[in-house]
Parts: C-alpha cells; sequence; structure tokens
C-alpha cells in the first residue's frame, strides 16, 4: 500500500451476511468500515458474468433496482435511479460553462453520462474515452435502458482508450470534462491525482469545468478529504456537496472545479434560464434537476462532509497515488 497499513482493522463480525444469503438469489456488498453496514439485494435474474482483461463484470436483474452493474464487487449503475447520479454529474458543469461546444467523458462506460450530455441541443461533438470495452459491450446488451442508444450518436465520439493517455495525446481542448469514474483503485487512481488535474487544467477552454465525483463521503471520509485536498491544489473554484443515490446506499459527494469560473456562487437564475434554452424539448426528460438546482439539493454541505474536506492531509501524487485501500479495505468475494 502507498501509505502502509489502514487506519483501521476489519471488524470480525459473528454474522457475515455473504456467507448466509444464497449467492444465486441475492447479492450482497460490504459499505462500511470493518464489515458493519451491508447492501443485500435478491436476484431475479443473473443477466451477465465476465473478466475482462481489467476487472470483473457482472449484471444483475434485481426487484428493486432493474438491471444492475457491478464491477469488481462495487455497484457502479442500476436503471431504477441512475438519473440521478448523471444528471447531477453532466447538466451543472454543462450549464454553467458560457457556451460549451465539446465535452470529454472519461469512464462512463455504462453511457448514461454519454446520454445525458447529448440532450445539449448546441453541443457540436462529445468525446468518450473508456478503458474498458468489455464495459461498453455489455451496457449496449444488457443496459440500453441507460444508454437510449447515445453510443450511436453522431455527435459521440466512443474509443477504448485509457482516459489519462487519450487526454495527453489529444491535441483538442474541451468546454467540460466530465471524470465518471469508479473509486480511485488499480486501474483509475492515477486519474485523481495532483499531476491528472494539472493536466486538465490544459485541455480546457477559459470557463472549463470538470464534474467527478469524491466517493462515499459518510463511510469513507478519508478518500473525499484526500481528493478534495487534490482538488483545492489546482483549481481555485471548487464546489462539493452531497446527493443520495438509493442503490448505491450512501450519498455520494459530487464537484464541479474550474481554474477560471466561480463554480461556488453560479447565478441560479442564469442557471435556469440556460436550462430551458440549451436543452428545448429534452428538458422535459429529466427526472431528478431542474432550474431550482442549485438552491436545493446542490447549496447544502453537512457539517460532517466540510469535515471530511479536512481529515487527511493528503494531496494525491502520481509518485504517492490515493487508492481506496489505504484506508478502506473491501471486503471482495471473486465468486459474487
Amino acid at each position: 500500500m502507498a501509505t502502509g497499513s489502514p487506519v483501521w482493522k476489519k471488524k470480525s463480525p459473528s454474522i457475515n451476511p455473504k456467507k448466509v444469503f444464497p449467492k444465486s438469489e441475492f447479492y450482497v456488498e460490504d459499505v462500511s468500515e470493518g464489515e458493519t453496514k451491508w447492501v443485500v439485494m435478491q436476484i431475479k435474474e443473473k443477466l451477465y458474468s465476465g473478466k475482462s482483461e481489467f476487472q470483473k463484470i457482472v449484471v444483475f436483474d434485481t426487484y428493486d433496482y432493474g438491471r444492475m452493474m457491478v464491477i469488481d464487487d462495487s455497484i457502479q449503475t442500476a436503471e431504477s435511479d441512475e438519473y440521478i447520479y448523471h444528471e447531477v454529474m453532466v447538466h451543472p458543469p454543462l450549464l454553467m460553462h458560457p457556451n460549451p461546444k465539446r465535452v470529454l467523458i472519461i469512464g462512463g462506460g455504462d453511457g448514461g453520462s454519454l446520454e445525458e450530455t447529448l440532450k445539449h441541443k448546441y453541443l457540436d461533438s462529445v468525446i468518450q474515452s473508456e478503458l474498458d470495452k468489455a464495459v461498453i459491450e455489455a451496457s449496449r446488451k444488457y443496459l440500453s435502458t441507460i444508454s437510449k442508444g447515445a453510443f450511436d450518436d453522431p455527435r459521440a465520439v466512443v474509443n477504448t482508450s485509457e482516459g489519462r493517455k487519450f487526454l495527453t495525446e489529444s491535441k483538442e481542448k474541451f468546454d467540460v470534462i466530465l471524470l465518471d469514474l469508479t473509486d480511485p483503485t488499480d486501474h483509475s487512481k492515477l486519474l485523481y491525482t495532483k499531476e491528472f488535474y494539472e493536466l486538465a487544467v490544459t485541455k480546457l477552454t477559459p470557463g472549463g469545468i470538470i464534474s467527478l465525483h469524491l466517493s462515499a463521503w459518510a463511510p469513507f471520509p478519508k478518500v473525499t478529504g484526500a481528493i478534495y485536498k487534490t482538488l483545492k491544489s489546482v483549481f481555485p473554484y471548487v464546489h462539493v456537496f452531497s446527493n443520495l443515490v438509493p442503490s448505491y446506499g450512501m450519498e455520494l459527494a459530487f464537484c464541479y472545479a474550474s481554474k477560471d469560473l466561480d463554480v461556488t456562487k453560479f447565478s441560479p437564475e442564469l442557471f435556469s434560464k440556460r436550462l430551458d434554452e440549451r436543452l428545448g424539448d429534452s428538458k422535459k426528460d429529466l427526472k431528478w434537476l431542474d432550474g431550482d438546482f442549485l438552491q436545493t439539493t446542490a447549496c447544502f454541505v453537512p457539517k460532517q462532509l466540510r469535515e471530511a474536506f479536512n481529515c487527511v492531509d493528503r494531496i494525491s501524487t502520481d509518485d504517492n497515488p490515493l487508492s481506496f485501500d489505504d484506508y478502506y479495505i473491501w471486503d471482495v468475494d471473486a465468486d459474487q
């Protein structure tokens, strides 16, 4: 591990739900420090299970959340509430930018961020760089209700390449960069470092914004805190807030950051006006976000989340990149 042993040791619960619930009928995920909180979902049908060059990918159909993709024993998206995550990830940064024309999505292989981005009628192009083509293939086949044909939109350019490599080699600049990533682990941790954010700055146009999530801040505050500290070392303007995504079983911290646009004090009136102008008829398809978003969901930062910003004194670097298991260890079951 980059920083030595974890700061806590796993408890030994008398009952482990993964040993109790039949794997063929239930999906069980540890979502806490030390195996004390679990997400348990009854499976209607297992649709796909495979291991790509990079990770394990499973798609279930569940009774409560519809079809769901799980990567390396971590829920990534679910039909029932994916719109919450994707609408929050995509629309605010595109509405804050004065005139977005080109967008880059790094990650997001389920297609949800791409589908939301393409609702903006004045965009010229959207490039998506997803490391694992197996995620895209599984999403196209089993989660088409999330991508809704976005992969075939003529404005979309989808390639399977490592996001940092793509950004380094790209000669283009982007108005908005959406980092739709897994938590910082083996394949994504170099997309959370100071050097990567400095690279992103060089690829943004004036007024450019990046958007990302900072993990589940309540159970994993040290991950959120380290990402926040790293962002603040590069971006003068960083706006973080909390939003519940029910299928994850916890709230995520979301973030918008910019070098030269104050995303912390953006006009709610202008936000609402642009929402009407830029989405047009597509606005009716939004299920979560509306013109009051900045005054409601995005304006409240719980005290505990603010405390998480300073709970660790760490900036993630290429030489010492933040990894989730520097602080927390998932209970991974290779046969789940």
